[in-house]
């Protein structure tokens, strides 16, 4: 697959959550910031403009005052239900997520899209580098979030094949473009690594680019040595991220960059 996001409808939006307090989500109509209705069991509560800042929506093309919250005058008793409408009557949606992991073999997660008293597991799409890589579904069991009050069927697990490299830029979005919050994530190019022995024969150690192999410079004396030493595979985490180098050195004296 290779196709880019489609641009978000002009009227849309989503619950986002729902405690005991409070009610929060983001809503647009006609491409400008909404005015809502909040109804608890059929009666009418407040009425309200979405018009907080959600720079992560502006990101997807929406307006960047579209965010909502309201705090109910009463808490919510068990079983009470919660609707946020749009000016024409239409019941907001029930969505959420979040992405949980993310490393060079994985993305992980959770997000939700529903109705607000029958949301399941949301399909998304991974887009990286701005193509679209492949489409999945949130159906893992999340009994951590079951216990928040969220569907127990939610959480996602996507592995790269091959891992992704330093740079990589990846994206979840929902299947109308919007994005799962936390997107994107980029694979930063951050080095590590530690010289773990020297002695008059040899030096040894481990580094690791971004998550990947990479080629580390000897100095002996503030003298480059003759070759570079390439690491082996990258694995998931120091030491054992990359092989042990080892060259001729002088004791107390080399520098390790």
């Amino acid at each position: 697959m290779n196709s880019p996001a489609p641009s978000p409808p002009l009227t849309q939006g989503a619950i986002e959550r729902i405690t005991p307090d409070a009610v929060r989500g983001w809503a647009v109509w006609q491409g400008e910031a909404a005015r809502l209705s909040v109804r608890v069991n059929d009666m009418h509560v407040a009425t309200l403009t979405a018009r907080l800042e959600r720079p992560e929506l502006a990101e997807a093309g929406l307006p960047l005052l579209c965010g909502f919250g309201h705090r109910f005058a009463e808490a919510l008793l068990p079983g009470d239900r919660v609707e946020v409408c749009l000016q024409d009557g239409r019941t907001l949606p029930h969505r959420n997520g979040m992405i949980d992991n993310f490393s060079p073999a994985q993305i992980a997660g959770w997000a939700i899209e529903g109705e607000p008293d029958a949301a399941t597991g949301a399909t998304l799409d991974i887009i990286v580098n701005g193509a679209t890589l492949t489409r999945i579904t949130a159906d893992r069991p999340r009994p951590d979030l079951e216990k928040r009050g969220f569907p127990r069927i939610s959480g996602f697990l996507h592995r790269f094949d091959p891992p992704l490299t330093p740079g990589a830029e990846v994206f979840l979005r929902f299947t109308d473009g919007l994005p799962l919050k936390g997107s994107p994530k980029r694979l930063e190019t951050v080095m590590l690594g530690s010289l773990d022995r020297c002695t008059t024969l040899r030096i040894g150690g481990w580094a690791s680019q971004g998550g990947a192999p990479v080629t580390v410079d000897i100095l002996v004396n503030g003298t480059p040595s003759p070759r570079s030493w390439p690491t082996a595979n990258a694995r998931t985490s120091p030491p054992r991220a990359c092989r042990s180098i080892a060259a001729s050195c002088s004791p107390r004296r080399s520098r390790w960059r």
